[in-house]
C-alpha cells in the first residue's frame, strides 16, 4: 500500500473510488488514499468542495478504524483530518483531532506515521507543544525531524523544507499596525487594496510588509501567512 500512498491520482483513477461509496474494512486503506487525493486536489482548488467531502470520508473510517481496533490505522487518518481541517482553516478542531492521534501514539511511541506527513504535522506538533500537549512525545517527534532535515538537508529543494520547528520565536513583536496588515495580507488583497483598506500610502503598507518578512524570517507573503498561523498571530 505505500505504493499506493505515493501516486495517489493514479490509484483513484484505477479503481474508480468516490468518497460515498459504501466501504468495508478490508477496502478501507484505498480510502485512506482517496482522502489523501482530495485533499490535494482541495489545496489546488481552494474552491471546490472536496475538502468536504475528504473529511466526511474521513469521519467514516474513523469510525471504521476505531470499531475494529485497529489503532495505528486510526492514528493516521486522525492525523490526515487534523491537516484537512487546518486546509478549511478550522485550527481549534484540528487540534482536537490531532490531540486524540497524539495521546493514542503516545504510549507505543509510534514515530514514522507523524514523520511521514511533513510541513503541515510539523506545524500541528508545535502548536501542540506550546498547548502543553503530550509534551515529552511531541518534542522527541521534532527532534526525529530535526535529524531528518539534517540528513535530508543536501538532497531537498528548499522550497520542500519543513519549517524551522524550533524557531518559532519572534525576537521583535509585530507592531499593531503590522499585525492589521498581516491579517489583510491573509486574503486575495493587493498591496494597493490593502492600503486602500488602511487609508495609508501604498508605500507605507510596502514599508509594512517588509518588516513583516523581517521579523517572521520569511521571504513571501505565503511564508507570512503561513507563518502567522503556526505562530497563533491574530
Amino acid at each position: 500500500m505505500q505504493g499506493n500512498r505515493q501516486q495517489p491520482l493514479r490509484w483513484v483513477q484505477k479503481h474508480g473510488l468516490r468518497f460515498d461509496d459504501t466501504f468495508e474494512f478490508p477496502r478501507e486503506s484505498e480510502y485512506r488514499v482517496l482522502a489523501r487525493f482530495l485533499i490535494a486536489k482541495a489545496k489546488a482548488e481552494p474552491k471546490s468542495n472536496q475538502i468536504v467531502q475528504a473529511i466526511s470520508l474521513l469521519d467514516r473510517l474513523i469510525d471504521m478504524e476505531a470499531s475494529v481496533g485497529a489503532t495505528y490505522a486510526l492514528i493516521e487518518v486522525l492525523v490526515v483530518k487534523a491537516v484537512a481541517l487546518r486546509v478549511v482553516g478550522n485550527q481549534s478542531e484540528a487540534m482536537s483531532v490531532f490531540e486524540r492521534g497524539l495521546h493514542l501514539g503516545e504510549p507505543e511511541r509510534f514515530m514514522r506515521i507523524f514523520l511521514d506527513e511533513g510541513r503541515m504535522v510539523a506545524e500541528l506538533l508545535v502548536l501542540a507543544k506550546s498547548q502543553g500537549i503530550a509534551v515529552e512525545y511531541v518534542n522527541s517527534l521534532l527532534h526525529a525531524m530535526e535529524d531528518e532535515i539534517t540528513l535530508e538537508k543536501s538532497e531537498m529543494e528548499p522550497a520542500a523544507s519543513l519549517p524551522e520547528i524550533t524557531a518559532f520565536r519572534l525576537v521583535e513583536p509585530l507592531s499593531e499596525r503590522e499585525l492589521q496588515v498581516l491579517r489583510l495580507m491573509d486574503s486575495e488583497l493587493s498591496s494597493p487594496e490593502i492600503a486602500d483598506e488602511l487609508v495609508v500610502a501604498v508605500s507605507t503598507v510596502r514599508s509594512h510588509i517588509k518588516n513583516i518578512y523581517s521579523k517572521l524570517g520569511v521571504h513571501s507573503r505565503y511564508e507570512a501567512v503561513e507563518k502567522a498561523h503556526v505562530l497563533d498571530i491574530n
